[in-house]
């Protein structure tokens, strides 16, 4: 048995590699998507019951979710139609590239848009799904982000609950469904709220995949890190941050958790990582530079970035004197200052200590347990920890 999956793993690798160099010579085409398709299921197939069992979510688990879908579902659903007022110009965009997208034939999926050069997969995605609520026009297109909205916010009950006891889980995710930013950006014909689905769901999947020691929902949380190349450019930022993550656990808890579980999980995940996105980044190294300026523009650590930042405050690039950074506007009536918090990140961080991440990930029986979540109060952040400010 352990020879035949060997063998599969080895197949699907090659049929991957394979998949990959023809996509980068002759461009996309039917075969090339059969065999990427192939690749990932013979791969996921040799992993499947190999290492420790997940085991299934009690019933409050299940529950929890559910609890949340109901609670805010009045919040991000009701009068989608008229709130926000206004008509934002790029929801106009995305749902005419949606439908130019949903209606083409033979669309490069691994490719990009003419939409600044955004991927065009989740375009194709999204005119589908909104000719299938009943159209593409505003008011449907905004309830498909709503709906978007709230299983993320459902999903990410399953990130936070490896770390943390229910009643904890439940808040967490609970402060992302109120996070007045993802809330309105989710009632707008947008599509913005995708790339938080993915990093919740792949974070999740890598995470049972370290307590648990399985192969296989590591893999499949490296695939579905490599999908955040295909739905917004943020997405980009999910595996590199899994790996600095297994850099400081195989530097400072190496005696713990063991340099060989953390290295082979790792190069799992590497590989779920690398055979998806690898399509995607041909395609952009490939792309005219119209299509890929936006992304220099969009980021201040490009020049272009930091010329069109200039370009829109009217202002020029000087060097930082104080210690303490601060901005200032200038107008024709006067200046004013103000000094940013000390603070900053997405609804998903936190300024708590990584030992008790690392005590989840190391306990033995967070390992054998049947369990597929973080359980007893000594497994989880304390409250203490999780009540105090951020970054404080």
């Amino acid at each position: 048995m352990t020879s035949i999956r060997t063998g599969l793993v080895f197949l699907g690798a090659a049929l991957g590699v394979a998949s990959v160099a023809l996509y980068g010579a002759a461009g996309y085409s039917t075969v090339v998507i059969a065999l990427w398709l192939a690749a990932l299921a013979l791969v996921a197939a040799a992993l499947a019951g190999r290492g420790g069992p997940i085991g299934l979510p009690s019933g409050r688990d299940v529950a929890a979710p559910l609890v949340l879908l109901l609670g805010f579902a009045p919040l991000y659903l009701l009068r989608l139609d008229t709130v926000p007022v206004q008509v934002n110009s790029d929801e106009v965009a995305i749902m005419t590239f949606a439908k130019q997208s949903a209606g083409a034939h033979h669309v490069d999926l691994f490719g990009l848009s003419t939409y600044f050069g955004h991927p065009i997969a989740l375009f194709v995605l999204w005119g589908k799904l909104g000719n299938l609520l009943g159209g593409i026009d505003l008011g449907h297109m905004r309830l498909l982000h709503a709906l978007t909205g709230l299983l993320t916010i459902a999903l990410s009950y399953a990130f936070f609950r490896q770390l943390l006891t229910l009643p904890w889980a439940l808040l967490a995710s609970a402060l992302l469904g109120v996070n007045h930013a993802f809330l309105m950006i989710s009632r707008m014909a947008m599509r913005e709220n995708t790339v938080v689905l993915v990093e919740v769901v792949a974070l999740a999947l890598l995470l049972v995949g370290l307590r648990k020691d399985n192969p296989l929902a590591t893999f499949a949380g490296g695939v579905t890190a490599a999908l955040g190349f295909y739905v917004h450019f943020p997405g980009r930022m999910i595996f590199p941050l899994w790996l600095a993550f297994l850099a400081v656990i195989a530097l400072a808890w190496r005696d713990e958790l063991g340099l060989g579980r953390i290295g082979r999980l790792g190069a799992i995940a590497s590989g779920g990582f690398a055979l998806v996105a690898a399509p995607y980044v041909i395609a952009y190294a490939k792309a005219p530079g119209y299509l890929t300026a936006h992304q220099r523009e969009a980021l201040l650590i490009y020049p272009q970035g930091r010329k069109l930042q200039e370009q829109w405050v009217g202002a020029h690039s000087t060097p930082i004197a104080s210690t303490t950074p601060t901005s200032t506007r200038t107008s024709g009536t006067g200046s004013s200052t103000r000094s940013p918090g000390r603070c900053s990140g997405s609804a998903l961080s936190s300024c708590s200590s990584p030992r008790s991440v690392i005590a989840v990930i190391r306990s033995p029986s967070s390992r054998s347990s049947a369990s597929w979540c973080s359980g007893s109060p000594s497994r989880s952040w304390s409250a203490r920890r999780l009540t105090t400010r951020a970054c404080s």
